[in-house]
């Protein structure tokens, strides 16, 4: 995460830097839902407690990475850091959404969600629970927070301690203005200057009043400092979800 600051949309400028800077160090109990995604015990991606045996994640975290039986696959959850102590729990298997459309050169990325179910109950604590689910749409204007433990710094590796970051929730006109197209499946948040996500922070939970509104997603807009950024809104999956979890 960037440097939490929340600034006017009118004072935006462009800045074309790979990479994130600064951020607000956090604590797993503040965001007990927090999970690492972790391929052959390396951080990868985020994701978000939605079950004892449910993690919601993004779509382009799995598909084309991990296969059946996914054995590379693990989720670490109940530490702030990536190299202490924390639960680690097998996959038994992954329902990436089957409308998913990865982000090419010539078309955006679509329905960018994924659910791991995993071997085992995750034992709910102080330190890994739940988020809950939406029940309604998520409106403009709010401020949210987003976690992981995306790149710090330019050319830099993932962040040891989880950051976490505000974010406000622009309608889709004000994206657009800023050069952001989002379309119905999709939330746009600006984080403000010198702020935002990058890699290893995709498929993290936006969350707002404990309810993961949105999950980290991609575009060509990645890393950029000063802009918004895409982020998969949950709202609009929640027949996908719910399904998956009655199913599996």
């Amino acid at each position: 995460m960037y440097q939490l600051m929340i600034l006017l949309i009118s004072s935006i400028f462009i800045q074309d830097v790979r990479g994130i800077v600064g951020g607000v160090d956090s604590n797993i109990i503040d965001l007990p839902y927090q999970v690492s995604l972790r391929r052959s015990s390396q951080h990868i991606c985020g994701g978000a407690i939605i079950s004892d045996r449910h993690i919601l994640t993004a779509g382009h975290c799995i598909a084309g990475i991990f296969s059946s039986p996914f054995t590379e696959l693990t989720v670490a959850s109940g530490s702030s850091t990536l190299n202490g102590p924390a639960n680690v729990h097998f996959v038994d298997n992954v329902i990436v959404h089957p409308g998913y459309v990865p982000r090419a050169s010539t078309q955006r990325v679509k329905n960018d969600i994924a659910i791991i179910i995993l071997e085992n109950s995750i034992k709910e604590n102080e330190f890994q629970s739940r988020i809950y689910l939406p029940n309604e749409n998520t409106p403009s204007g709010i401020v949210g927070v987003v976690s992981g433990w995306g790149r710090t710094s330019i050319d830099s590796k993932s962040s040891i301690v989880l950051k976490k970051a505000s974010v406000n929730i622009l309608s889709s006109m004000e994206c657009l203005e800023q050069g952001e197209l989002v379309g119905a499946g999709q939330l746009c948040g600006f984080s403000g200057l010198g702020s935002g996500t990058c890699k290893g922070d995709s498929g993290g939970p936006l969350v707002f009043k404990n309810t993961i509104i949105g999950i980290v997603s991609t575009s060509d807009r990645e890393c950029l400092q000063n802009v918004p950024h895409t982020y998969t809104r949950v709202f609009t999956h929640l027949k996908f979800i719910k399904t998956t979890i009655a199913e599996n």
